[in-house]
């Protein structure tokens, strides 16, 4: 009982949270530092590109634990050719591809399209 009540005052320890702040900082670093080709630069090849037919909505990027880059875009569809702006995209964005096309709203032609580092 005596070692629980230690280990949650050492929990509560304004010490020990500035430590596990400084460690996920550092752990953040690491993940970014990881990462080849900063994904905002897809973000404006990505501006380049033609348009036709669809728009952007949304950008998203992460890391994953394994310092992988995982890209999400929001699209907005007219004419149901999403297959085809999800294949033009992947042509854009070098060195990832495709892992899932999901759908949002199709009646509005909304979709997320999820990309990963090859």
């Amino acid at each position: 009982m005596k070692l629980l009540e230690r280990l949650e005052s050492i929990r509560g320890d304004q010490e020990f949270a500035r430590i596990h702040e400084m460690y996920d900082v550092v752990d953040l670093y690491r993940s970014l530092s990881s990462v080849d080709g900063y994904p905002m630069v897809n973000l404006s090849m990505l501006s380049k590109m033609p348009r036709d037919g669809f728009e952007f909505t949304s950008f998203d990027w992460s890391v994953t634990e394994d310092f992988g880059v995982t890209i999400a875009l929001g699209v907005s569809v007219k004419g149901g050719k999403i297959r085809n702006v999800a294949h033009g995209l992947g042509h854009v964005l070098k060195g990832f591809r495709v892992i899932e096309v999901a759908p949002v709203d199709v009646k509005t032609g909304n979709f997320i399209i999820r990309f990963e580092r090859i």
